[in-house]
Parts: C-alpha cells; structure tokens; sequence
C-alpha cells in the first residue's frame, strides 16, 4: 500500500514539529540509519500512543520505517498498519490543543479550525474521488473533499467570501444564506466557504445538533470575547415555526454570532427579517459545466474522451448532484451510452441496481424501497443494521446475504455502497450500528423504482412498522447531523 505523496510531503514537514508541540523537546532525526535517534524517535511515539485504545495491538513502526519516511523521495510502500500509525501520532501530537478543547466544551457544534482540518485530511480510511461525488458521508468524506480541493469555486463564492469578511461591522445577525433544490451543492459551498473563513483568521463553528447548540452552545459562545461565524448547513432541521423563532430571537441578543444558513427555498422563512441586505444566494445548474471539468481533470481514473457522448448541452440542467452519479456511474459500470434526459438516467440507474439487489436477496431489496419510502414520506430517520437485515429476512423468506460495511468484495453491498454509509451511534450505554442514505435524492429515487408492481401507501407502511416491532424495534433513530442520537417512538 503507497502513502499519498500529499500525505508524504505533510509527514515528513509535520512530524518533528507536532513531536517537540507533544513532549517539550526537539527531535533530531539523523541520516545515519545506525543513530539512536530513529530508535529513540520509535519508542517516543510509542509512548505518545500506548494508551490509545484505538492503537491497541498494534505495532509501533521501527526505526528503519522512519528513515523511509524522512529521506527517501520515492513514494514506498507501507503496510496498512505502518501507514494508521504514522497518520495517527501526527494527529495525536496535533490535536492535543485547541480542538480538543473545544470538543469539551461545545455540545452541538464543531469548531471548524486548522487542527480539524489536518485532522480530517490524514484520517484513515483515504477517500477516493468518487466517494465525495457520490457523496459519501461516512468518516468526514465530504469534508476530505473540501480539504483536499476536488470541489470547484461557484460563480458566487467571492462575493459571498466578501461579505463575511466584514460581517460584523453590521448588526444583522443572519448574515448569508446558501439556497437551492436538493443536490445543487449547498453543502459543498458552505464547507468550502467554512474552511476558507478559518485560513483569514475567523473562529467558524459547524452546527451538528440544534437542540444542544440552543439549549447549551449559546450561552457559552455570549460569554466569550471572540467572535464567530456559525455555519447551520441545513435550515430544514428546525422543522418548527415556534422553535425556528425562540433561534433567531436568542441569535438576535448575541452580539457576537453571524449566522450562515442553507435552505432549499426562502419564502416565507422566519429568519429573512434578521438577513443582512437580502443576502440569498442561489445556486443554479448552469455552473454545473465548470464543476464537471474539473472533477474530470483532477480524477485520474475518469477520462473526458470516454464519456463526451454524455457531455452535451442539456444533461447540465440537473442537479450538480446527479450529474457525478451518473457519470461514477458510467465509469464503475463500464456504460458509457448517450442519454437524452439525466433524470431517466438517474431512474435507469436504479431500477437496475434494484434488480440486481432483487435477483441476489428479493427480501433486501424490498425492505430497501419500503424503508426509502418510509424516509422520503417523514424525516431524516435511521434503524440498525442488524435490525433492517432481518426485515430483509422476513420479506425473503430466508435468511438474506449477511453483510458487513467493510465487505468491499461482496457484489450486493457493492452496489448499496451507493446508497448508504454506516455508523456507529451511543444510545444507553452501547454502540448501535445503523445506516443512512447518502443523499435524500437517492432515497427519493428508490421510491420511484416500478418493479413488480410495487407500491407504498399507508397499509403497508403500518405493516411494515408492525415488522420492525416483532425483531424489538419500537421506534426509530434521528440524529442531528449524525452526532446526536434521539429515540422517536411508533405511534400506537
């Protein structure tokens, strides 16, 4: 396995400093391989690392790795293990400040800075290009990303970049909001316009629970003397009018928040009385031609001449979102025709992907669609795993393909590795293994699959909720951006 030249360059730059930041002393890393410094450097790290559970077993890497590491200019090989935990004391040493700090202290919120950054760009497992156009969620990709500069700079970027620059000289509290149907790249512009505001020296702050932030991350933040710009990536979570005013009239008496929005429409939203100057700003399909360029030009494994038959004129009108799945798509799936229409595409995609999910294990295909049913007709809701595949086994009549979300090798998860990412989730005292769609369009998608006949109404979701109930599940997960866990149960 060959360690990113990237991820090279910044070891061999960071790890002497991030040593002497962790033990208070310089570390001298000699060319003789025979020095006593490569053994001491060894032992150090693993005495920075030997009470790391995470690090637990596995062997810390000998002096001669180092020597690789630090003098050869070629990119080597590193077994796995070697490569987990060079990354991982870098972290280690890099993190034992601020962000740490942070973490403690703030409840519902990231403090978006340059440890979380490092963090998140020498995190193991490494992304690949396509994970974040398919928009992957698992293990921060969509953050890898943005860090590792594989999104493209919209047309507004600048302008909006301007204003917050000089947001508080202002009153306004609600600075900018981001806006746009779903998969036109809201997120993607509010994590690069994030982890821009940190390089100009702005405290940034990514919201993952609005509950915690409201009720606990607010009050903190008043009685601090920074100020800082507070990122709420989708506005759709404060799904109550009430509640959505208690927000904007306790942001309103906070001298030191401006707050940065996402939403799919604006009309008749509660927080466009506190917007500076009617600062909307829409993205719109027509930058998709410039985005498609260079996410071809930096991605190695997808060639532009292969796929110029999809490149015309009119597939630019979807959403940015779906044109990267139709074109990973293309790619993975060796398909490479022509399509008149990028939705149809999008839908063929699917119905065969569903297909070939229904001819391995009917059962896992519908509870796939009645569970992408169930989530498209309410909210952002997850089930354990474990809890879904014996769903599948009821619907199959047999016991269904048992998968695990690091069986890369098993055809059918492959194909649901589009789909949906894993996590592990606290609640009670345990870890919960459950799983989410990647994006909501791709879970509206699969409700609209005609395959059998199917179909999804009321009657069948109540049979479907009664199912979940007979393997023990009487209620279903909301997580506030994958952080928070919160227990909804079934209604009688």
């Amino acid at each position: 396995m060959r360690i990113d030249k990237k991820i090279l360059d910044y070891l061999r730059e960071k790890v002497p400093v991030a040593f002497q930041k962790s033990t208070n002393m310089q570390l001298v890393v000699a060319r003789d391989p025979e020095s006593p410094f490569y053994i001491d450097l060894s032992e150090d790290i693993g005495q920075v690392l030997k009470n790391d559970i995470i690090n637990k077993g596995l062997k810390v890497p000998g002096g001669h790795t180092f020597k690789k590491l630090f003098y050869e200019l070629n990119n080597r090989e590193y077994d796995p293990p070697t490569i987990y935990i060079l990354q991982k004391y870098c972290l280690a040493c890099l993190n034992n400040t601020n962000y740490k700090q942070f973490e403690a202290v703030f409840k519902g919120c990231d403090l978006i800075d340059l440890n979380f950054e490092e963090k998140v760009k020498f995190q193991i497992p490494i992304h690949k290009h396509s994970d974040f156009y398919l928009a992957k969620q698992d293990n921060d990709c969509q953050w890898y990303g943005i860090v590792w500069d594989w999104d493209c700079e919209r047309d507004k970027f600048k302008e909006v970049k301007d204003i917050l620059l000089k947001c508080f000289t202002w009153e306004s509290r609600v600075t900018i909001v981001i806006y746009g149907g779903a998969g036109c790249g809201k997120s993607t512009f509010l994590r690069r316009l994030a982890i821009t505001c940190i390089k100009e020296n702005l405290n940034v702050l990514w919201i993952r629970d609005i509950g915690h932030f409201y009720s606990s991350d607010l009050d903190i933040i008043s009685k601090t003397p920074k100020d800082y710009l507070v990122f709420l990536e989708d506005w759709g979570i404060i799904n109550d009018t009430e509640m959505a005013k208690l927000f904007l009239n306790r942001i309103f008496n906070i001298k030191n928040i401006r707050l940065i929005i996402g939403d799919r429409e604006i009309a008749g939203k509660e927080y466009n009385k506190y917007l500076l100057s009617n600062n909307a700003f829409k993205l719109i399909n027509k930058e998709n031609e410039n985005i498609i360029k260079k996410a071809l030009k930096i991605n190695d494994e997808w060639e532009e001449s292969k796929i110029e038959n999809l490149l015309y004129k009119e597939f630019y009108n979807a959403p940015i979102f779906l044109n990267l799945f139709i074109i990973a798509r293309a790619f993975d799936d060796d398909d490479l025709k022509k399509t008149t229409d990028s939705f149809c595409r999008f839908k063929e995609i699917i119905e065969s992907d569903i297909k070939k999910i229904y001819f391995a294990d009917p059962g896992l295909a519908i509870a796939l669609y009645y569970w992408a049913s169930m989530y498209s007709n309410h909210f952002t809701m997850f089930i354990p795993w474990h809890i879904f595949l014996k769903v599948a086994e009821y619907y199959n009549k047999q016991v269904s393909v048992k998968m695990s979300p690091f069986n890369n090798n098993d055809p059918v998860f492959k194909i649901l590795s589009y789909y949906i990412s894993f996590d592990l989730l606290s609640s009670q005292g345990s870890e919960i293994e459950i799983f989410y769609f990647n994006h909501d369009l791709l879970a509206k998608g699969l409700t609209q699959v005609y395959l059998n006949e199917w179909y999804y109404n009321d009657e069948i979701e109540n049979e479907f909720i009664q199912v979940l109930k007979s393997y023990g599940l009487n209620g279903v997960y909301t997580v506030n951006y994958k952080q928070t866990t919160v227990f909804i149960p079934f209604s009688d």
